[in-house]
């Protein structure tokens, strides 16, 4: 956590951050990309890069009914002497991680219950064309008047035209 001339600056984990600008209350999350390889400013330039890959999710998967925050847009920062790309996007307030919901789940019939709802969830996803690995831990959870709302927050993963896990 720490104030710089943008706002405040909070870390959620080791490739995440919530910025909260000096101008505005509104908080962001950005997620951190890094460059891995000699090739990534060729991908930038063919906006092939992972950032670009997760832009194009977060601008895809809502027209398919799959809920993800709102994209902001893509920040390139230097930061100790790196460049690094961020995808920024609104902050889900409220929003819970799916296993820490699991796991704080007052009994086991809660629990089952919960890993029904996420299935007939994913199940949703799956029959709109939307096929993903690591899913759990990418899954933030809030409550909405129909029950529980399920966001999927790590796009850079996605490819609208191949399926990464399989039926």
């Amino acid at each position: 956590r720490g104030e710089s001339d943008a706002g405040e600056v909070q870390e959620v984990n080791f490739r995440c951050h919530i910025i909260t600008p000096a101008c505005s209350e509104k908080r962001f999350f950005f997620k951190e990309f890094p460059r891995r390889h000699v090739l990534h400013d060729a991908e930038r330039i063919l906006r092939c890069s992972r950032v670009d890959r997760a832009w194009r999710a977060a601008q895809l998967l809502p027209r398919v009914g799959v809920l993800t925050p709102a994209p902001v847009g893509t920040a390139i920062a230097l930061v100790d002497g790196k460049r690094m790309e961020y995808l920024v996007t609104e902050w889900l307030a409220d929003a819970v991680p799916y296993p820490i919901r699991l796991r704080a789940a007052p009994d086991r019939e809660s629990r089952a219950s919960m890993l029904r709802d996420f299935a007939s969830n994913l199940r949703c996803w799956h029959h709109r064309g939307v096929y993903l690995r690591d899913l759990v831990k990418n899954i933030l959870t809030r409550d909405s008047p129909q029950g529980i709302d399920y966001w999927l927050t790590d796009l850079d993963q996605f490819h609208p035209l191949k399926r990464i896990t399989r039926r």
